[in-house]
């Protein structure tokens, strides 16, 4: 479709640019450990969505856009630009502020930047959103990494008696069992541990591995 468009659409772009990054678009894949040939995709990529986002940038509408500068971020990160990758996002932030996914995105870059506390910081303000289980567990992860098990906990164990997707209960029972026993809290974490026990047999299997 795209070598085909006669109106040189940037929609039609966006959405090849998409397709060639979409096999290697995945949350640890770098330049360093791209063939030749996906370079060659990532690169191409990115200029088609920078000719889709010059198309409205300088628009009033450029708000209704973002899309086109959060994927050439994506591929930005790919690529290893990772000071491009931030920017993007944060300009898309900027003009969609709204847009869930675009924040957590940014928190992931910055903490894949080396900034771990900026990463906390802007999970931190995520707390309280409808993504809030999904910012409570990266948040608990990133203070478990500091060895801050306390903040973890706090951030963690309102999850446990709430509940939440269960694609995300596997990670509430590890992060907050690891904290208890790090913590020398071991009533808890037997505690608990006998609740998973009961009530979720693969993850008990996992913790006793």
């Amino acid at each position: 479709a795209y070598e085909n468009d006669p109106d040189n659409s940037p929609e039609v772009k966006s959405c090849y640019a998409g397709k060639l990054i979409e096999p290697i678009a995945n949350p640890t894949g770098f330049l360093g450990q791209l063939s030749d040939s996906d370079k060659a995709n990532v690169e191409f990529a990115i200029n088609l969505f920078t000719e889709a986002w010059d198309t409205y940038k300088d628009t009033d509408t450029k708000r209704y856009k973002t899309r086109y500068l959060y994927n050439r971020g994506l591929a930005k990160r790919l690529f290893g630009d990772m000071k491009g990758a931030i920017k993007d996002t944060e300009d898309a932030i900027t003009l969609s502020p709204s847009d869930i996914n675009y924040r957590f995105h940014l928190a992931q870059l910055v903490y894949e930047n080396d900034d771990k506390d900026e990463s906390i910081k802007l999970l931190a303000d995520l707390l309280g959103s409808e993504e809030d289980s999904r910012a409570r567990v990266m948040l608990s992860e990133r203070y478990m990494e500091k060895r801050q098990f306390n903040e973890a906990l706090k951030i963690i164990e309102p999850l446990l008696t709430n509940g939440t997707n269960d694609y995300m209960q596997h990670s509430i029972y590890l992060i907050a069992t690891s904290a208890y026993i790090e913590l020398e809290q071991i009533d808890n974490a037997k505690a608990l541990i006998e609740d998973i026990k009961k009530n979720d047999t693969q993850l008990f299997a996992l913790l006793m591995d």
